[in-house]
């Protein structure tokens, strides 16, 4: 038998908690979870739906250096909440581990356009949605633009366009 070959390993179990603006949330729109271990220039992933609550990364080398990386995505495939834990001494047992997942922000719209009306009374201004875990979208204005842009209004969920009334 050759020793040299024998590599001893230590299990891994997660405990995942998500957080938006430093508070712990439930992860209600969660429907998948994609996991990444990192270590010695090797890289294993797997896919689980969220419900399934585990996965099967491989056992890590005892000792090595180690990255945990997790995504949560919606039911469109966007990532809304994301989290890594970095072990730079590696792990020599069978352990639990803790993961913060962070909201991941909504992707900003693109494409603004600007029209006015032929009174000059009203300005439409239409977008491309870009996410799919936005809530709305904040419309501000502003006199003295680049600078000093206030809230006017707000524009729904998967809105693309918006018309403002000036005056």
């Amino acid at each position: 038998r050759d020793d040299s070959l024998s590599t001893d390993a230590a299990s891994v179990s997660i405990a995942l908690s998500f957080e938006a603006d430093g508070s712990e949330i439930d992860p209600d729109s969660v429907v998948t979870l994609v996991f990444a271990v990192s270590y010695n220039n090797i890289t294993h992933n797997d896919t689980v739906d969220y419900s399934a609550h585990e996965g099967s990364i491989p056992d890590i080398p005892s000792g090595m250096p180690f990255t945990y990386h997790v995504d949560a995505l919606d039911g469109n495939g966007t990532i809304i909440f994301s989290g890594e834990r970095v072990f730079s001494s590696g792990i020599t047992r069978d352990t639990e581990i803790e993961i913060t997942l962070d909201e991941q922000p909504p992707a900003a719209p693109g494409g603004l356009q600007l029209s006015a009306n032929q009174y000059k009374t009203e300005v439409t201004l239409s977008w491309s949605d870009n996410s799919t875990n936005e809530t709305g979208f904040i419309i501000e204005r502003s006199k003295a633009a680049p600078d000093n842009f206030l809230p006017v209004d707000t524009a729904g969920l998967n809105a693309v366009k918006y018309t403002d009334s000036i005056g």
